[in-house]
């Protein structure tokens, strides 16, 4: 499966779709009490004194990029993403969004969301969050198990969660969204369902389910190496998979990206404007941004990124301008993850190769029933949820068959 979790919380890739218009901002709060087994985000759970020099910088960095713009821009959506943010303070974070007020038009901001971890959630901050204009949460629950939650290096247990939902409801929020993971070792299909049906029972419009992802360098993947781990087979990873699927779209949510369920109306504004290949600007430690053109990237280590802004400068550890090849594998990546599907015209205009070739190519290349894969629907590839699970491999071989088809019309002339 497809992390899709590194794709919204870090490196958000781009492409060029009809919402190119909307302009999302990401803000990275990189510090955590602990970080969990599994975790290869950038953040780093030491020197939580740090965090008013952080906010500082962060403020800096955005007065800094501001100068560089001719106006200001019009925000859709505001994301604030970690770590765990919660641990951010009032004060420091009223200074962030004062200087996103000051900086940008923040009027029509559509959708303002927080991440929030249970165990270390107070009433005071969830207030403040709501006076400074947050409109949604995402609550990184995880599972409703215990002992998964011990395997992941989580530092909350299961109850926490319904403490911490209860919180925010109190507080008048009721539009959140849940992160839970599957293909945890040790994990069964009845211990997956138990936990889909304690989400359900939450009443939460909008869930987000992440496959279990071994990332070089974190103890989680060096417990695989080891052997100290029983790494969950795919036939039982696609068991979870189906079963959340099923279980939701009968509890009236829509499945329309590959990992993510939601209420009619509730779906993900800010994470749609990556899936659809819209302008975001990222602030903070190893935050991405692309404008429609280029693309560029902040200084992962916390330290790095406040000495750089402390010497006024911008805290750009590098940049690129997309080539053509890419543009044709974010447009298939994007594309097929969303419930919209693959726009084929789009893929025209950046392969030069008719769709109708791919296809043909492709249907044969699946073999038998591709229809349990795959459909075209009103200019649109899109997959069944089969097709989902096994997204990685139809990526591979439409790509593969693009450059078959180049290598061959290059060798015709």
């Amino acid at each position: 499966m497809i992390n899709t979790k590194k794709i919204t919380k870090e490196k958000a890739p781009t492409n060029s779709g009809s919402d190119s218009e909307k302009l999302g901002l990401y803000l990275h709060f990189p510090f955590c009490l602990r970080k969990c087994r599994y975790c290869d985000f950038a953040s780093e759970d030491h020197g939580l004194e740090r965090i008013p020099a952080y906010t500082e910088a962060l403020v800096k960095e955005i007065a800094l990029r501001a100068d560089q713009q001719a106006e200001r821009a019009e925000l859709q959506t505001i994301y604030f993403g970690g770590g765990t943010p919660n641990l951010f303070g009032i004060n420091n974070f009223g200074k962030v969004t004062q200087a996103i007020r000051e900086y940008y038009l923040t009027k029509n901001v559509a959708e303002f969301t927080v991440e929030i971890n249970p165990g270390v959630l107070t009433a005071d901050f969830l207030e403040s969050l709501k006076a400074e204009g947050v409109n949604r949460l995402s609550l990184g629950a995880q599972s409703y198990n215990d002992d998964e939650l011990l395997t992941l290096g989580r530092i909350h247990k299961s109850r926490e969660i319904d403490v911490a939902i209860e919180q925010l409801r109190q507080t008048g929020f009721s539009n959140f969204s849940l992160d839970f993971i599957y293909g945890i070792p040790g994990q069964t299909l009845i211990s997956w369902r138990k936990t889909l049906e304690a989400a359900l029972r939450t009443g939460a419009p909008h869930l987000s389910l992440y496959c279990l992802s071994y990332e070089r360098g974190t103890p989680l993947y060096q417990a695989q190496m080891n052997g100290e781990i029983q790494v969950i087979d795919e036939e039982l990873e696609w068991q979870m998979f189906q079963t959340a699927h099923n279980l939701l779209v009968n509890a009236g949510f829509r499945h329309y990206e590959i990992s993510n369920f939601a209420k009619p109306g509730y779906e993900a504004r800010h994470n749609s404007i990556y899936w659809k290949g819209g302008r975001y600007f990222g602030f903070g430690a190893a935050a991405h941004s692309y404008d429609g053109e280029k693309r560029w990237w902040n200084e992962r280590l916390v330290d790095n990124y406040i000495q750089v802004l402390q010497n006024n400068r911008l805290p750009v550890a590098g940049q690129e301008i997309l080539s053509p090849s890419d543009r044709i594998i974010e447009t298939i990546f994007l594309g097929l993850r969303t419930a919209e599907g693959l726009d084929i015209a789009l893929l025209e205009k950046f392969s030069g190769i008719e769709f109708a070739h791919i296809y043909s190519k492709l249907i044969n290349k699946i073999g038998d029933n591709p229809e349990q894969l795959f459909a075209l629907q009103e200019g649109h590839l899109i997959l069944t949820t089969r097709g989902w699970f096994l997204c990685d491999s139809i990526i591979e071989n439409i790509l593969t068959i693009i450059e078959e088809v180049k290598d061959d019309n290059s060798k015709s002339k």
